[in-house]
């Protein structure tokens, strides 16, 4: 990860933040997540080309489809289609991406990162936003703790 906990701190204050592929399912990891991120004060825009509507808002199909610029983007796909995703989020040209995946950047191209930077975004790679909530669980906690040892953890 090559983000800074400024970088995290800023993403997770931001107030318009596109999730591209939150589940339908409730019980989904990534619902709990978009409705953690509602409750911290941000307005989440559900992408999923597979709806029309999570927990009660219209879901988008692609970035594209979004009326309104968003800050951020929060991407949950799979790794195959991440680099597609992040190269469709250049063109909405949000301030953060952040790539929900441990492989992080390597899921990436260099010509997709420095196409990133010139646009001027930052990208937050291989981390779950959770380790960074004041509040989170104990096994949060504990994996940004993990990653602190390792010496993996943002400065």
């Amino acid at each position: 990860m090559n983000a800074t906990i400024a970088d995290i701190e800023k993403f997770l204050g931001l107030k318009s933040i596109a999730m591209v592929g939150v589940s339908r399912d409730p019980k989904d990891f990534s619902r709990t997540l978009f409705r953690d991120l509602q409750k911290n004060g941000s307005d989440m825009i559900p992408v999923n080309p597979a709806t029309n509507e999570v927990e009660g808002q219209t879901c988008f199909g692609s970035i594209n489809q979004i009326p309104e610029k968003v800050q951020g983007v929060l991407i949950m796909t799979s790794p195959e289609k991440t680099g597609e995703v992040v190269r469709e989020a250049i063109n909405s040209q949000p301030k953060y991406i952040w790539i929900y995946n441990q492989k992080g950047y390597n899921l990436l191209n260099r010509e997709t990162i420095e196409q990133c930077k010139k646009s001027g975004m930052s990208i937050i790679a291989g981390a779950c936003p959770y380790m960074f909530f004041e509040d989170s669980a104990w096994f949060h906690r504990f994996h940004g703790w993990l990653l602190k040892i390792s010496g993996k953890y943002p400065n």
